[in-house]
């Protein structure tokens, strides 16, 4: 009798522990979905603060781009700015058309502007030196130049 209560013994301990995990693996599971709801919300907080951002916030953080297009014509014409890895570039974007620029980074990036003006900002989070593009022209903007 005393191995059979040895094991009943023991697996009342496992049970125990047993229990004590699957407590702990909803309390994670909440966790994660706390933590992924602040992740999601992050993305929208993002999605939000990007169209107060096209009314030009007062300091950006990186270098500011102004950017002129008429026609097929885009200024500045391959100049080379200095940005910081994960630090966002603003594009402030004049133009007589809609549009996109074409940001040559891994991965690359697609952004997109109406006619009239259009504040963009675009985060490189790799140094290097990343080609910006207007899209339809195929003309280079800049050359970010990230470190």
């Amino acid at each position: 009798m005393k191995p059979i209560a040895s094991l009943c013994l023991a697996f009342a301990m496992l049970t125990g522990l047993a229990a004590c995990g699957e407590e702990a693996t909803p309390t994670t599971r909440p966790s994660d979905g706390a933590t992924s709801a602040p992740a999601t919300s992050t993305p929208e907080s993002s999605a939000h603060a990007e169209p107060p951002s096209s009314e030009r916030p007062a300091e950006p953080a990186g270098p500011v781009v102004e950017v002129a297009i008429k026609g097929d014509e885009v200024t500045p014409a391959g100049k080379r700015i200095s940005a910081q890895a994960g630090v966002p570039v603003t594009f402030v974007i004049t133009s007589d058309r809609a549009g996109g620029l074409h940001v040559h980074s891994s991965p690359e990036q697609t952004p997109e502007f109406v006619d009239g003006t259009t504040t963009l900002q675009v985060t490189i989070e790799r140094p290097g030196l990343i080609d910006v593009e207007e899209h339809e022209s195929g003309e280079l903007v800049v050359q970010l130049e990230v470190r």
